[in-house]
């Protein structure tokens, strides 16, 4: 009859931290000793890996290396993992940091954006990437120091509390880390409700022959057209007729040398 000293399951060589790139293959090797062998099982957060985890196993009986491999490795791999021997005799286990990086991508971007005159506006980003990313955020390609903020892990924001008509521009966010940077953009243009204010009464008299002068204001973002009409009909500009619109928004209506034509039904 034979007997055998039974051994409780160690670790000769612990697996160590290990960083990977999203996509390729990260190889841990350790090498392990026991007798029997051990039941090996591999953890994250306390519950053993499964198939559909994307991390395999191989152990090796005549030089007692085990093998892990994470092939295609993924950003939600990083994490802390346990590999856990039992046997008769005992058991043990040791844990390792799987770290994999990823270059920046941006999954929601910048949309162009209309926005009131004195209203609050945000522009958002939803990024991922590993390491964090930094953002940086641009108003036609000037960086705008100390503004956005990170709302959770990869969404961010830039908030304009009160938008005025110079915050009119191109917007820009650059995401960017060690491994690489996307940037997204949009135009923003800021609008405003029309307003008009006609500067004469509703009725004038004046003689036949004489000029007559309207004039009115008119403000909006973007700026409104203005038509001059007499009867329902589009009053035109002739030799007679002079219509004027200045950049601050004043409008003007001459009719030079009038006629009884003129006169409105």
């Amino acid at each position: 009859m034979f007997f055998f000293d039974l051994e409780s399951p160690e670790f000769v060589s612990q697996p160590v931290d290990t960083t990977v790139k999203q996509g390729d293959t990260a190889t841990i090797e350790c090498q392990i000793d026991a007798l029997p062998l051990p039941k090996i099982t591999l953890l994250r957060d306390g519950k053993a890996l499964t198939p559909k985890d994307g991390i395999e196993q191989t152990f090796d009986a005549a030089t007692r290396r085990l093998i892990i491999t994470v092939k295609n490795a993924r950003v939600d791999q990083t994490g802390t993992l346990t590999c856990k021997l039992e046997n008769p005799s005992g058991s043990t286990e040791a844990s390792f940091k799987l770290n994999v990086t990823a270059a920046p991508i941006i999954s929601k971007g910048l949309t162009d954006q209309e926005c009131q005159l004195d209203k609050e506006l945000r522009l958002t980003i939803v990024s991922s990437a590993s390491p964090q990313p930094t953002v940086k955020w641009f108003k036609d390609n000037i960086e705008l120091i100390n503004l956005g903020t990170k709302v959770n892990d990869d969404t961010y924001e830039l908030v304009i509390p009160n938008v005025k008509s110079e915050d009119e521009g191109v917007y820009k966010a650059v995401v960017s880390n060690g491994l690489g940077d996307k940037e997204s953009q949009c135009k923003l243009t800021v609008i405003q409700s029309t307003d008009l204010k006609c500067n004469f009464p509703e009725q004038q008299t004046i003689q036949i022959g004489q000029s007559i002068h309207l004039e009115c204001h008119v403000t909006g973002r973007p700026q409104p057209d203005v038509t001059w009409t007499k009867d329902g009909k589009e009053i035109k500009p002739s030799d007679r007729v002079e219509i004027t619109k200045k950049p601050d928004g004043t409008c003007s209506l001459t009719v030079k040398q009038t006629t009884s034509d003129d006169k409105v039904n």
